[in-house]
């Protein structure tokens, strides 16, 4: 087998199709690794929904050598995943990491050794309607961003072969902690009220998302993103702006009774406060009421 045209998929969430379909579609041998057995995606896409085969395997003693090793589970479940990805990544894969939140490094390294670590950002919306099945609603920008290396490069060539649009970020640093404080506002707040990103119009949460935002910013400034305060609003003016309808993993989660993964989230935010002496009692409260609704789903 040719491993430069062979990929690795962890997971079979909104992830893992939009990243199998994608690459599946350009003709890489797409290997899923998930619970149920799996062995076509399909991807809608606009009007466009097309279905590609892919190769299921039940035991990570099974995988086989590949270009690109990609992680689209959640966050929280990335322990549970452990075996698959060291041996995923036992000859040296690169994996990327597309996952919430801003230690992707810290989560995967003590099961991949020296493999090389990719940690990227997802903006494309996507939405899993059934097992191997999910929707996606794409703007006109891009679908991920990654730092801007030799490895990431290589990757980003890959994946623009199936379609996907990758772009790469100098400031890596900034890139991620603007999507961490998008999720703050849109994961927490949807998850909380079990409503769509449409709550964040109501008037007196949009208050309070401009106040966790702007609390979240210090947080980001002081770990080295260029986040000014005034950027950091305009976060909620854009949630404001999305479609009618637009919803988040963690309301997805809730909505199915999964645990939620605000740790990568809030959760991470706080460590980083704590790391620079920052008070973020909002963050904190939030962070709390998500452990309780949390638990309450367990």
């Amino acid at each position: 087998m040719n491993p430069g045209r062979s990929v690795t998929v962890i997971g079979a969430g909104a992830m893992g199709v939009l990243f199998g379909a994608s690459l599946a579609q350009s003709g890489h041998r797409v290997t899923i690794c998930a619970g149920r057995p799996i062995d076509r995606m399909e991807l809608v896409d606009g009007d466009s929904a097309e279905a590609f085969p892919v190769h299921h395997v039940m035991d990570p003693a099974d995988l086989s050598p590949s270009a690109l090793v990609v992680l689209a589970v959640k966050a929280h479940h990335t322990v549970a995943v452990g075996d698959w990805l060291t041996a995923a990544t036992k000859d040296g894969s690169p994996v990327l990491v597309a996952q919430n939140g801003i230690e992707h490094g810290d989560r995967v390294r003590p099961f991949v050794g020296d493999a090389p670590v990719i940690p990227a950002v997802v903006f494309a919306p996507v939405e899993r309607t059934a097992p191997g099945r999910a929707i996606a609603r794409r703007s006109a920008g891009p679908d991920l961003c990654m730092p801007d290396n030799p490895v990431a490069r290589r990757v980003a060539t890959l994946l623009s072969e199936g379609g996907l649009r990758p772009r790469l970020e100098a400031d890596f640093t900034t890139a991620a902690w603007t999507k961490l404080l998008t999720n703050l506002v849109s994961n927490s707040i949807t998850a909380l009220t079990g409503r769509r990103t449409e709550v964040v119009r109501d008037p007196a949460i949009a208050c309070y998302a401009r106040e966790l935002v702007t609390e979240a910013a210090s947080v980001a400034r002081a770990a080295g993103a260029a986040i000014p305060e005034q950027n950091a609003l305009q976060i909620v003016d854009w949630l404001q702006a999305l479609p009618e309808g637009s919803t988040t993993s963690m309301l997805t989660d809730r909505t199915a009774g999964r645990p939620l993964e605000h740790d990568a989230i809030s959760g991470a935010i706080l460590r980083a406060a704590d790391g620079h002496g920052i008070e973020t009692p909002r963050i904190r409260t939030l962070h709390a009421l998500l452990n309780a609704t949390s638990e309450g789903l367990i």
